[in-house]
């Protein structure tokens, strides 16, 4: 008789942020972008299987002069939080509600 392999699913709730400047010519544009996605691992008794489940996004871009105030107070370079699931369901709320708040959040 051939013994069924079980399946083990994990997931890690992940937040993404990048602030970057970018020069063209003379004008300086600013790109942000913050992002939640789930890493879904699957593991069996012979593997595990990695999947990256984007949930929600949004995207900035344009020149300095015309950003929204908040974009000053963010760190520029990347960064990536590990969130509980219950913190990235209520971000993920709050996202919809008001997009800044993907933006502006922190720890």
């Amino acid at each position: 008789m051939e013994r069924a392999n079980r399946i083990t699913v994990h997931n890690e709730y992940i937040y993404m942020r990048t602030k970057d400047y970018i020069f063209e010519g003379e004008t300086q544009k600013l790109y942000l972008y913050a992002g939640l996605v789930i890493k879904q691992y699957s593991t069996t008794d012979t593997e595990i299987n990695k999947k990256v489940i984007p949930v929600h996004s949004d995207l900035i871009e344009g020149e300095v002069s015309a950003m929204p105030t908040y974009a000053e107070e963010i760190p520029s370079g990347t960064f990536s939080f590990d969130l509980t699931k219950k913190q990235f369901h209520k971000l993920l709320t709050k996202a919809h509600e008001d997009p800044a708040t993907l933006f502006i959040f922190k720890l």
